[in-house]
Protein backbone atom coordinates (compact mmCIF):
# COMPACT_ATOMS: atom_id res chain seq x y z
CA UNK A 1 0.00 0.00 0.00
CA UNK A 2 1.43 3.17 -1.02
CA UNK A 3 0.37 6.67 0.95
CA UNK A 4 -0.51 9.30 -0.87
CA UNK A 5 0.69 12.84 -0.70
CA UNK A 6 -0.67 15.05 1.25
CA UNK A 7 -1.59 17.50 -2.35
CA UNK A 8 -3.10 14.18 -3.90
CA UNK A 9 -4.96 13.72 -1.03
CA UNK A 10 -6.63 16.98 -1.16
CA UNK A 11 -7.46 17.17 -4.61
CA UNK A 12 -8.87 13.53 -4.07
CA UNK A 13 -11.17 14.65 -1.15
CA UNK A 14 -11.95 18.19 -3.22
CA UNK A 15 -13.29 15.83 -6.26
CA UNK A 16 -15.57 13.66 -3.93
CA UNK A 17 -16.90 16.49 -2.42
CA UNK A 18 -18.35 18.16 -5.27
CA UNK A 19 -20.80 16.87 -8.03
CA UNK A 20 -19.15 16.54 -11.41
CA UNK A 21 -19.35 19.43 -13.76
CA UNK A 22 -21.27 17.71 -16.17
CA UNK A 23 -24.27 17.69 -13.25
CA UNK A 24 -24.05 21.30 -12.44
CA UNK A 25 -26.67 23.47 -13.71
CA UNK A 26 -25.09 26.58 -14.97
CA UNK A 27 -27.62 27.93 -17.07
CA UNK A 28 -29.01 30.04 -13.75
CA UNK A 29 -27.30 33.40 -12.50
CA UNK A 30 -27.65 32.15 -8.88
CA UNK A 31 -25.78 29.26 -7.17
CA UNK A 32 -26.78 27.63 -4.03
CA UNK A 33 -23.75 25.55 -2.44
CA UNK A 34 -22.95 23.41 0.60
CA UNK A 35 -19.85 24.73 2.52
CA UNK A 36 -18.45 22.44 5.09
CA UNK A 37 -14.63 23.15 6.30
CA UNK A 38 -12.84 22.50 9.44
CA UNK A 39 -9.63 25.23 9.67
CA UNK A 40 -7.58 25.64 12.69
CA UNK A 41 -9.53 22.72 14.17
CA UNK A 42 -13.16 25.05 14.41
CA UNK A 43 -15.84 23.98 11.44
CA UNK A 44 -17.46 26.11 9.04
CA UNK A 45 -20.61 24.62 7.99
CA UNK A 46 -23.28 26.26 5.82
CA UNK A 47 -25.41 27.39 2.78
CA UNK A 48 -24.38 30.14 0.62
CA UNK A 49 -26.55 31.70 -2.39
CA UNK A 50 -25.05 33.83 -4.84
CA UNK A 51 -25.38 35.74 -8.09
CA UNK A 52 -23.53 36.40 -11.01
CA UNK A 53 -22.50 40.03 -10.71
CA UNK A 54 -24.64 41.84 -13.06
CA UNK A 55 -22.81 45.22 -14.74
CA UNK A 56 -24.13 47.28 -11.59
CA UNK A 57 -22.83 44.60 -9.58
CA UNK A 58 -19.47 44.74 -10.90
CA UNK A 59 -19.60 48.63 -10.65
CA UNK A 60 -20.92 48.31 -6.78
CA UNK A 61 -17.63 45.89 -6.52
CA UNK A 62 -15.42 48.87 -8.00
CA UNK A 63 -16.77 50.98 -5.53
CA UNK A 64 -16.27 48.79 -2.54
CA UNK A 65 -12.92 48.19 -3.69
CA UNK A 66 -12.29 51.85 -3.61
CA UNK A 67 -13.09 52.57 -0.33
CA UNK A 68 -10.62 49.80 0.62
CA UNK A 69 -7.63 51.10 -1.48
CA UNK A 70 -8.40 54.98 -2.34
CA UNK A 71 -7.09 56.55 -4.83
CA UNK A 72 -5.44 53.45 -6.25
CA UNK A 73 -3.59 53.13 -2.89
CA UNK A 74 -0.90 49.72 -3.38
CA UNK A 75 -1.57 46.89 -1.51
CA UNK A 76 0.84 43.78 -1.29
CA UNK A 77 -0.93 41.20 -3.30
CA UNK A 78 -2.16 39.20 -0.27
CA UNK A 79 -3.87 42.18 0.70
CA UNK A 80 -5.28 43.06 -2.67
CA UNK A 81 -6.82 39.47 -3.26
CA UNK A 82 -8.69 39.72 -0.12
CA UNK A 83 -10.00 42.85 -1.14
CA UNK A 84 -11.38 41.60 -4.38
CA UNK A 85 -12.35 38.20 -2.46
CA UNK A 86 -14.54 40.51 -0.06
CA UNK A 87 -15.90 43.06 -1.88
CA UNK A 88 -16.96 40.46 -4.27
CA UNK A 89 -18.54 38.57 -2.04
CA UNK A 90 -20.23 41.23 -0.03
CA UNK A 91 -21.97 42.10 -3.35
CA UNK A 92 -22.55 38.77 -4.63
CA UNK A 93 -23.58 36.53 -1.23
CA UNK A 94 -27.17 36.17 -0.48
CA UNK A 95 -28.28 37.91 2.74
CA UNK A 96 -29.21 34.84 4.18
CA UNK A 97 -25.36 33.95 4.58
CA UNK A 98 -24.86 31.39 7.64
CA UNK A 99 -24.40 32.84 11.17
CA UNK A 100 -20.36 32.25 11.43
CA UNK A 101 -19.90 34.78 8.16
CA UNK A 102 -18.27 37.68 9.59
CA UNK A 103 -14.94 37.97 7.02
CA UNK A 104 -13.60 40.62 8.55
CA UNK A 105 -13.59 38.97 12.00
CA UNK A 106 -12.21 35.80 10.53
CA UNK A 107 -7.95 35.29 11.55
CA UNK A 108 -6.81 33.00 8.86
CA UNK A 109 -8.31 33.96 5.28
CA UNK A 110 -8.57 30.20 4.16
CA UNK A 111 -12.16 30.29 4.67
CA UNK A 112 -12.60 33.41 2.50
CA UNK A 113 -11.10 32.10 -0.33
CA UNK A 114 -12.52 29.11 -0.69
CA UNK A 115 -16.13 30.34 -0.28
CA UNK A 116 -14.79 33.05 -3.37
CA UNK A 117 -13.11 30.29 -5.36
CA UNK A 118 -16.43 28.52 -5.40
CA UNK A 119 -18.46 31.57 -6.15
CA UNK A 120 -15.98 32.89 -8.94
CA UNK A 121 -15.80 29.41 -10.17
CA UNK A 122 -19.90 29.05 -10.46
CA UNK A 123 -19.64 32.96 -12.51
CA UNK A 124 -17.12 32.12 -15.23
CA UNK A 125 -19.07 28.56 -15.78
CA UNK A 126 -21.85 30.64 -16.06
CA UNK A 127 -20.51 33.61 -18.36
CA UNK A 128 -18.74 30.50 -20.61
CA UNK A 129 -15.28 31.26 -19.75
CA UNK A 130 -13.25 28.29 -21.34
CA UNK A 131 -10.56 27.16 -18.07
CA UNK A 132 -6.94 28.46 -19.81
CA UNK A 133 -8.21 29.38 -23.34
CA UNK A 134 -8.50 32.78 -22.77
CA UNK A 135 -11.48 33.20 -24.83
CA UNK A 136 -15.46 32.47 -23.74
CA UNK A 137 -17.84 29.53 -25.23
CA UNK A 138 -20.83 31.78 -25.99
CA UNK A 139 -19.03 34.13 -27.81
CA UNK A 140 -15.70 33.44 -28.93
CA UNK A 141 -14.51 36.34 -29.52
CA UNK A 142 -11.15 38.83 -28.66
CA UNK A 143 -7.74 38.65 -29.74
CA UNK A 144 -6.74 37.53 -25.62
CA UNK A 145 -5.04 40.90 -25.49
CA UNK A 146 -7.37 42.53 -22.75
CA UNK A 147 -6.03 42.17 -20.00
CA UNK A 148 -7.19 38.39 -17.95
CA UNK A 149 -8.13 38.40 -14.38
CA UNK A 150 -6.68 35.71 -11.81
CA UNK A 151 -9.04 33.01 -10.37
CA UNK A 152 -9.35 30.52 -8.21
CA UNK A 153 -9.37 27.02 -8.64
CA UNK A 154 -10.83 24.72 -5.96
CA UNK A 155 -7.47 23.39 -4.76
CA UNK A 156 -6.27 26.79 -4.47
CA UNK A 157 -4.19 27.32 -7.32
CA UNK A 158 -4.20 30.51 -8.98
CA UNK A 159 -4.89 30.79 -13.04
CA UNK A 160 -4.84 33.86 -15.32
CA UNK A 161 -8.46 33.94 -17.07
CA UNK A 162 -9.33 35.92 -19.62
CA UNK A 163 -12.35 38.76 -18.91
CA UNK A 164 -15.37 37.78 -20.49
CA UNK A 165 -16.06 39.90 -23.84
CA UNK A 166 -19.27 41.45 -21.29
CA UNK A 167 -16.66 42.64 -18.79
CA UNK A 168 -14.44 44.22 -21.42
CA UNK A 169 -13.75 47.57 -22.11
CA UNK A 170 -14.63 49.50 -25.72
CA UNK A 171 -13.30 51.94 -27.29
CA UNK A 172 -15.14 54.02 -29.70
CA UNK A 173 -13.64 56.33 -32.52
CA UNK A 174 -14.61 59.11 -34.74
CA UNK A 175 -14.52 58.22 -38.27
CA UNK A 176 -12.38 60.44 -40.11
Amino acid sequence: MTLESPEDLRKRMAKESQPEEAEKDFSKPYHSFDFDRTVRGQQFKGTFISKVPSIGDQIEIGRLKSVYLPHGATADQNAAALVEAVCYLEVTLDAKRPEWWKPMEFLDSAIVMMVYAEVVAYANKFLGVNKGSGTTSKTDEGSGESGGEAAIDKSGVVEDVQTPPERREVVITKPK
